[in-house]
């Protein structure tokens, strides 16, 4: 099994704390977002590690047996296009991981662990995160509606369950796992795509493809066909997008 990191942006909401330094090299407390995902990455087995960068690259050099893949534009592009820049490293087993997420090691074993060809991990328990979280309100959230079988049915912003329907609803974690058995398929669906449309048209909930997020992308294969499988998790994770939620993050490392 391999993972990739995606660890292009810069982090703007992150204000001084990005001016000088990737989002995803920001400290924590004694380490990084990108050592932590490492890290546990590592105690998986999973040593073939590839990530995407762009903003301040060079920084990420001191990190020995990773393979980088540049997105030199990636002022211009967003999370999907940034992935797909280690298109040749997907030949395998995978793990796809956002590289500015704090995530306990609980949440990438029941990825691991987890059935399907494509999983996504969700959070059945989003809600408590978004208490007092003045600065990223929870209408921000990236969620999933997932049915009795924990296949997605829809995932991005701003979506509801249907009423009177069995669904649940809950938050993508930024944690994927691709299997060796569809990853070319998908790799032909982006690639489909990209031959397709222009990168200023519309794609998916997206104003132009070159903006589009992950999220959009996964939608586009709901809606081919494509069964996407929920691990479902309860906590295990921190989204850190504004100084507050860093701060935050920082206080609740230090309870334990």
């Amino acid at each position: 099994m391999k993972g990739i990191v995606i660890a292009a942006g810069k982090g703007s909401r992150l204000g001084r704390f990005t001016i000088t330094t990737p989002k995803p090299l920001v400290k924590v407390q004694e380490k990084c977002f990108f050592d932590n995902t490492v890290e546990n990455l590592r105690a998986l087995g999973v040593n073939e590690i590839a990530t995407v960068v762009g903003y301040k690259k060079n920084q990420f050099k001191v990190f020995k047996d990773i393979t980088f893949f540049e997105n030199n534009d990636w002022e211009n592009n967003n999370i999907l296009q940034s992935l797909f820049y280690a298109r040749d490293f997907m030949d395998d087993d995978l793990i796809i991981v956002y590289g500015d997420i704090w995530f306990e090691e609980k949440s990438f074993r029941n990825i691991y662990t987890s059935t399907g060809d494509f999983v996504i991990a969700v959070d059945k328990d989003w809600e408590d995160y978004y208490q007092g979280r003045t600065d990223h309100p929870i209408s921000e959230a990236e969620n999933v509606i997932y049915d009795d079988n924990l296949h997605a049915i829809q995932i991005g912003k701003h979506i509801s369950p249907s009423e009177g329907g069995k669904q649940c609803i809950g938050e993508f974690m930024g944690l994927i796992k691709i299997s060796r058995n569809i990853i070319k398929d998908i790799v032909s669906e982006f690639e489909n795509i990209e031959s397709d449309i222009r990168s200023t048209d519309s794609f998916q909930n997206a104003k132009m493809f070159k903006d589009a997020y992950l999220t959009d992308f996964i939608q586009y294969l709901i809606n081919k066909g494509y069964e996407i499988n929920c691990c479902i998790n309860s906590k295990g994770w921190y989204e850190v997008d504004t100084e507050q939620d860093l701060e935050n993050l920082r206080i609740n490392l230090q309870k334990g």
